[in-house]
């Protein structure tokens, strides 16, 4: 069973700090593979951000870009995980969150900072990777990056789920 709903959540424009609603794309799956086990129950959220286009040049002035990426992020827990945290979580590691009104200051800022600094979708999904994997909450994620190009016509995906074979998928106590 499968269901999808949108989520709003209200937001501060960074600058001028005006309010603006957000979408974000939910879904709450479950899953019953034989009738003794406890079904499997996982939530998604969709977060809209901004990271780094992988052909920029940091070395070079005005070599940097940005794409628009959608991250999804898929949680399995026996406790409440909310879809804030979880947008939190993207916007924290994002180049820059996504707003769905700027004022002029508010647009500047976004553009300043999408040409002065960077952060590739790989690296945004390592590091919700290694915040999901400190969540004792969480028994088990999927991070997804799907990119896209606003300069060219491209999509690239970045994937990462916890398990048994990827190398620090999860954290031990005291390592």
């Amino acid at each position: 069973m499968r269901f999808d709903y949108p989520f709003f959540i209200e937001k501060l424009t960074p600058v001028d700090k005006e309010k603006c609603l957000v979408r974000y794309m939910c879904s709450l799956t479950g899953r019953a593979t034989a009738l003794r086990e406890k079904p499997r129950i996982i939530f998604k959220i969709d977060a809209p951000i901004i990271t780094t286009y992988p052909a920029s040049v940091p070395e070079e002035p005005g070599g940097l870009f940005g794409q628009l990426s959608i991250v999804s992020i898929e949680v399995e827990s026996d406790e409440t995980i909310y879809p804030e945290d979880l947008a939190e979580m993207a916007d924290e590691y994002a180049l820059a969150p996504i707003y769905s009104f700027l004022t002029e200051r508010d647009q500047f800022y976004i553009i300043k900072k999408i040409h002065s600094e960077y952060k590739y979708s790989v690296t945004v999904v390592d590091q919700i990777r290694e915040a999901l994997a400190k969540n004792r909450k969480i028994k088990w994620y999927a991070v997804n990056s799907h990119n896209y190009g606003m300069l060219h016509n491209y999509s690239t995906l970045v994937t990462i789920e916890k398990g048994m074979w990827i190398p620090f998928s999860t954290y031990e106590e005291g390592t």
